[in-house]
């Protein structure tokens, strides 16, 4: 039976992983101000711990509540984040040692050393130790400070990139059939349509190139009302300022069942030759496009983020995808958003009132 203490961030995103344990109950001063019960246990500040409980800690500043514990002379302290570590630093610690208590402070063991831990700061220090000593400081201070390519790899092979994006239209890949259109060129649209696709469409906003629909999603200039089945539209809503009226110029050209498969930066390098045409306006995030899709299109929104933090440095120096193993890509970590992909469907309308 043990009580846990921290509500916070920590607690919400390691809250599945509780339910291996009988919880008698749970600590946090700002709540308890509140309700006396979370969850149907009881909710207490940390002034009525008792030396009889075991005390699960689960805050990333936990330094301060340990010693707090260790005061009131409670016997089984757990660190949460030692058994739930969220990040690498996290889990460099209870690779190469483990936290115990010793003559009242909280100590870190490792196989030659034992650090006495008294606040914070003295924590971060063993942090800083340990991204020296796996050689993590020292490969960062290796990289160069200019990228290796500005054009997104282009000069290499693939962008990074676009391996998200076929990931984002494979997955959908259905709903590319009927009227198509995309935006610059046809290329998904032949990758994922084939024989489904009835009718081809190419827009452009200055209309380049043969049988290119001249179509501005920002104006709305070209854009017919009800037109097709299915669009796509990739890394474009970037470079576009008034994404409220790309939102209902895209609800305007689907047919009613119609559905867009739309794909944007989130982590990125400014595109110079786009920004140069066309002007660079968005890096976006899912939250915004959430928001601003679900004006128009309401429930009928799904956002889709792909990306980790290695592959976002990789896509930031300009490597290309040919050189990133692809068990690299599989890590998904949604803080690290590389390509957001949105889905929207155009309600049908049943005549019925």
């Amino acid at each position: 039976m043990i009580y846990i203490w921290g509500l916070g961030f920590f607690y919400k995103i390691n809250e599945f992983r509780l339910k291996e344990f009988e919880i008698a109950g749970y600590i946090d001063n700002k709540k308890a101000l509140e309700m006396s019960e979370y969850k149907g246990k009881p909710l207490i500040k940390s002034a009525d711990i008792n030396s009889n409980m075991t005390v699960l800690v689960m805050s990333k500043n936990f330094v301060s509540m340990v010693y707090e514990l260790i005061e009131k002379k409670v016997k089984k302290i757990i660190i949460g984040t030692y058994i739930f570590p969220d990040i690498g630093q996290e889990e460099l610690l209870k690779e190469h040692g483990e936290f115990i208590i010793k003559e009242k402070n909280l100590i870190f063991k490792t196989e030659t050393d034992e650090i006495c831990i008294n606040n914070q700061e003295d924590l971060s220090k063993i942090y800083r130790r340990l991204h020296s000593d796996g050689g993590y400081l020292s490969s960062y201070l290796k990289l160069p400070i200019k990228p290796f390519c500005r054009e997104f790899g282009y000069t290499e092979g693939t962008p990074v990139d676009r391996y998200y994006i076929d990931c984002f239209l494979d997955k959908y890949k259905e709903d590319i059939w009927g009227d198509v259109v995309e935006i610059a060129d046809s290329t998904y649209t032949i990758k994922y349509g084939g024989e489904k696709v009835k009718h081809s469409y190419i827009m452009h906003v200055n209309g380049w190139g043969k049988n290119v629909i001249k179509g501005n999603l920002e104006s709305g200039e070209g854009i017919e009302e009800n037109k097709y089945d299915c669009a796509i539209i990739t890394q474009t809503l970037m470079f576009i300022y008034d994404f409220s009226s790309v939102v209902n110029n895209i609800y305007k050209m689907l047919k009613p069942g119609g559905v867009a498969l739309i794909t944007v930066a989130g982590i990125s390098q400014l595109a110079r030759e786009d920004a140069g045409n066309w002007g660079s306006y968005w890096s976006f995030e899912p939250d915004s496009l959430r928001k601003g899709f679900e004006k128009k299109f309401i429930n009928n929104v799904v956002i889709q983020s792909y990306g980790n933090v290695k592959v976002a440095v990789a896509m930031l120096y300009g490597m290309c995808s040919e050189e990133i193993p692809k068990e690299i890509y599989g890590y998904n970590d949604e803080q690290y958003p590389l390509i957001i992909g949105v889905r929207v469907k155009k309600e049908k309308f049943t005549g019925l009132w």
